[in-house]
C-alpha cells in the first residue's frame, strides 16, 4: 500500500519481503511479555478475555491490522482501564497496583466494536 501510494517508489523497490501476520497464541504470548516486563499479573479471567479478543482480531483481520501494534495498543488500553478502576479503590493494596483482572480488559462484540466487559 505504501509503495503504491507514490508511482515512483514502485520503481525503485523490485524485491519485496512478506512478513506474515503474528498467530493469536503469538500475539497473547506478546501480551503476556508485556505483563511480565512491565511486572502486571494477569488474574485467569482476564487472560481469558485478553485471548478472545487477540483471536477475534487475528480471525477478522482489517486493512489497518497492526500485529504486535495492536497488542501494544491493546495492552495500553488495559492500564488506562485499570488504573481507572483502582482509583476509586481507597483500599487498594499493592497487588492491585500490578494486577488485571476482568474489569480492565476489552472485549470485542461480535460487530467487531470494542465494548467495556461489564
Amino acid at each position: 500500500e505504501f509503495i503504491e501510494s507514490n508511482p515512483g517508489l514502485r520503481s525503485r523497490f523490485n524485491k519485496y519481503i512478506h512478513f506474515p501476520d503474528y498467530s493469536s497464541n503469538e500475539l497473547m504470548q506478546i501480551f503476556r511479555y508485556m505483563c511480565k516486563d512491565t511486572d502486571y499479573m494477569l488474574t485467569e479471567s482476564a487472560a481469558s478475555i485478553a485471548e478472545t479478543y487477540l483471536r477475534g482480531m487475528t480471525e477478522s483481520k482489517k486493512d489497518n491490522f497492526a500485529n504486535a501494534r495492536l497488542v501494544r495498543n491493546y495492552f495500553e488500553r488495559c492500564i488506562d482501564r485499570q488504573a481507572n478502576r483502582i482509583v476509586q479503590d481507597m483500599n487498594m493494596t499493592e497487588e492491585d497496583l500490578v494486577t488485571f483482572v476482568r474489569e480492565d480488559m476489552i472485549e470485542e462484540t461480535t460487530a467487531g466494536q470494542l465494548t467495556k466487559n461489564d
